[in-house]
């Protein structure tokens, strides 16, 4: 199956095969600049960025963007990660202010109390949650696929790992659209966007944030490919290969 029409509805997709410092949209530039030497390691298609909290690691937006703020519409999110420790609460990405007001909008988080990946979404008078119970479990120091998105037609949240079945909350508020900055690898927990907690620990790779599109569960499916997966630049054709990005990037000249 094709995943054309998932590539066409993407607003953002980073890589992540930078080795250190900003890490590049190609979409629309929103370029992720990196804080505390957010480093890198192997991936699941050539780099990752790679996160530690002792070293309060995070890479953010320099600007409210509209195509990655909340509002009533689908709004979709992808990433290969790996967790590295389960002692914390660890923030994959989030658009989020202070921690307990209104100016927050959404965040993927690990909840080290009950080891699973929850998806936040925010209106203006709090939080719907969905948790990956399906899945269960977060394996340790093993990538895994993550989609999770906002529906605002069906009126849900939901979440799902490795293109397994779908957890689901009830939600027809829409997301509230602040002022935030798109944050990875930390949680924002003030007006300063310097203000972060949850720190994560562990892998972020081929993150993308598809906007105006119902991702379907066939799509997941191609996406994982099995658990080979396929790399965001190649959803367009179809191929599967999953070394098409590396091979392009890395040819050596002849």
């Amino acid at each position: 199956m094709s995943l054309a029409a998932a590539s066409a509805a993407a607003v953002a997709y980073w890589s992540m095969n930078e080795s250190s410092g900003t890490r590049v949209d190609t979409i629309n530039g929103l370029n992720l600049a990196s804080f505390n030497s957010t480093g890198s390691a192997s991936g699941k298609f050539d780099l990752a960025a790679s996160f530690v909290p002792a070293s309060s690691n995070y890479l953010q937006r320099n600007a409210d963007d509209a195509v990655l703020s909340g509002g009533d519409v689908y709004l979709v999110f992808r990433a290969w990660i790996t967790l590295s420790s389960k002692a914390d609460l660890a923030c994959v990405f989030g658009k989020m202010g202070d921690s307990t007001g209104t100016n927050r909008e959404y965040m993927l988080r690990y909840d080290n109390g009950t080891d699973r990946l929850v998806l936040f979404v925010f209106d203006a008078s709090g939080a719907t949650t969905v948790s990956a119970d399906n899945f269960g479990s977060i394996p340790l120091d093993t990538l895994i696929l993550v989609h999770c998105g906002h529906d605002p037609v069906s009126n849900i949240v939901w979440i799902s790992i490795n293109a397994g079945t779908r957890n689901t909350a009830a939600h027809s508020t829409g997301i509230f659209n602040g002022p935030n900055f798109f944050t990875v690898g930390g949680q924002q927990t003030g007006t300063l966007s310097s203000e972060l907690q949850a720190y994560y620990a562990g892998l972020i790779d081929d993150l993308v944030v598809m906007r105006d599109y119902d991702f379907t569960t066939a799509d997941a499916t191609a996406d994982y490919n099995g658990g080979t997966g396929i790399v965001f630049t190649s959803w367009a054709t179809g191929t599967g290969n999953p070394w098409n990005y590396y091979q392009q990037e890395h040819a050596a000249a002849v």
